[in-house]
């Protein structure tokens, strides 16, 4: 029987834009072979590991509207993983959705947010409702959307699993010094670290004993990059394609909002402590009881406080696999695959 042909709606396609186009390019790519075609409509593409492939640009959204028309057949099968799907749902497309955003949470961070939050979240809802299966990477958005369409099931991304440091015949891990932060330079991301970076120079721990905070992400806020590059004790490290994680004692997160971040899971799988405000899907990753620590939003005293008891006494290495075993880039690619040829007429469904 004849495979399906895939088509992707999106924005920007490739590795390294954002997490969602990552996720998008990591589960795509382990099912390729399933399908006769690949088609992505969008609007920049970058790295991608497709063999069988076809980008098709667009500038303005009634272009990509007659694109979604052309490819509209009975044996073809929809994928959207941004806002611009509302245009799968007013052309009635089959089409399955990944919720990767911050929405509606995301309308706190300023004004301008709070006036795209009047369009860009009931946009949201309404491809939400349309859509044939929704996924959801956390637990904590699952909750959030669930509701608006009976078919939300949550599917873990994967990550880029770093192996702990080997014990010696004490049983101890080797030395590790320093923190670690990942993450593309945003507001949303280290507005916080600002003040929390405020409260550390005036440590002992870090003005005498001149421990590092290390960066790692693109300046996309070149005013905020220059900010947080003014301490003495943090280095911009720019953009790296895998985080060294396993070379730091603590990976400190300040983000204001998260889905899920997968820098958690990198961090924990590379034998990090994690010292990360309690926000979005933390706590379903992070576990107080191995020695990390989640904080109130927005406490800074108490994160300073945790970083310098982390860095003062750390604990030894413990062992996290379990929350993490569902993490896994062909585990998603599977239901993926399954939930999308499920959107086809019956008489066109083929076993893969």
């Amino acid at each position: 029987m004849t495979k399906p042909a895939l088509v992707i709606v999106t924005t920007h396609f490739g590795f390294h834009f954002s997490g969602g186009s990552t996720a998008t390019c990591e589960i795509f790519d382990k099912v390729q072979q399933h399908f006769d075609s690949v088609t992505v409509i969008g609007t920049q593409c970058g790295d991608h590991p497709f063999a069988n492939f076809t980008f098709l640009p667009y500038r303005y959204p009634w272009q990509a509207l007659a694109l979604i028309r052309q490819h509209s057949t009975d044996n073809t099968v929809f994928y959207g993983d941004f806002y611009n799907s509302w245009m799968l749902a007013l052309l009635k497309a089959r089409y399955c959705f990944t919720y990767h955003d911050n929405w509606p949470e995301q309308k706190t961070l300023s004004i301008k947010d709070r006036i795209k939050s009047w369009w860009i979240w009931p946009l949201y809802r309404y491809i939400f409702s349309q859509a044939q299966a929704v996924f959801t990477v956390s637990e904590f958005k699952y909750k959030a959307i669930g509701h608006l369409n009976p078919n939300t099931q949550l599917v873990r991304n994967g990550f880029a699993h770093q192996r702990q440091p080997v014990r010696d015949e004490r049983g101890d891990a080797p030395e590790k010094a320093g923190i670690v932060m990942s993450g593309n330079i945003d507001p949303r991301k280290y507005q916080q670290a600002i003040a929390l970076f405020t409260v550390l120079n005036r440590s002992q721990t870090f003005t005498d004993k001149k421990v590092s905070i290390d960066i790692y992400g693109r300046p996309n806020d070149a005013a905020l990059a220059r900010q947080l590059d003014s301490f003495p004790f943090v280095t911009l490290k720019g953009y790296h394609n895998r985080v060294p994680y396993h070379r730091y004692a603590v990976m400190l997160h300040t983000s204001v909002m998260e889905n899920l971040s997968l820098s958690w899971c990198e961090a924990l799988s590379a034998g990090a402590t994690v010292v990360s405000f309690d926000v979005g899907g933390a706590n379903e990753v992070i576990d107080v009881s191995l020695g990390h620590h989640l904080i109130k939003p927005f406490d800074i005293d108490p994160m300073a406080d945790a970083l310098v008891q982390t860095l003062g006494s750390p604990k030894p290495l413990l062992n996290c696999s379990q929350q993490l075993v569902d993490f896994d880039w062909s585990l998603a690619a599977s239901i993926y695959l399954d939930t999308l040829l499920k959107t086809l007429p019956g008489s066109l469904q083929h076993e893969h």
